[in-house]
């Protein structure tokens, strides 16, 4: 990558991480008024952590380069070659919200972000790119756009 190219950030895609920390984080927030004598350090230990989530979803999303499709994530980066990537998908949420159910039961009112990458035999899932289904397909729609490539939505699991 040249020093003159830019990274693109694609809209939309860390919305759903921001919230999540913002609807988790109402919960020691609560405590922390509620039984602020009794377990104070408990829940100064629960608003360090919702502080430290919430700096990480700023960070959250998909960014895309001249070369490379980027997706950051709670815990990891993935970094594809916008070559390597045939299609840009959108399914029902599987994740740590609804226990990983991997089908197209409407357990969640979620939907996140899937990638059909060459090197891998299985579609790539990101549950960290969640949404309501009119943004996530809007994002994928603005990936696919963004490298070239076709979105599609996906009823069945990702296999």
């Amino acid at each position: 990558m040249s020093p003159t190219t830019r990274t693109q950030r694609i809209s939309g895609s860390s919305s759903g991480a921001r919230k999540s920390v913002l609807f988790i984080g109402i919960i020691p927030a609560i405590a922390f008024v509620h039984f602020l004598p009794q377990a104070q350090i408990v829940c100064i230990a629960g608003l360090l952590i919702i502080a430290a989530a919430a700096a990480r979803s700023v960070f959250i999303g998909i960014y895309v380069d001249p070369d490379n499709l980027i997706i950051v994530s709670w815990f990891r980066t993935w970094k594809f070659d916008r070559a390597e990537v045939g299609r840009v998908v959108w399914r029902r949420y599987s994740g740590l919200y609804n226990r990983y159910i991997d089908d197209d039961r409407p357990t969640t009112p979620f939907w996140m972000i899937g990638l059909g990458v060459a090197s891998y035999t299985r579609l790539r899932k990101f549950p960290a790119i969640l949404g309501s289904r009119k943004k996530i397909e809007r994002v994928a729609m603005a990936t696919a756009d963004a490298i070239g490539v076709r979105s599609v939505r996906v009823s069945e699991s990702f296999t």
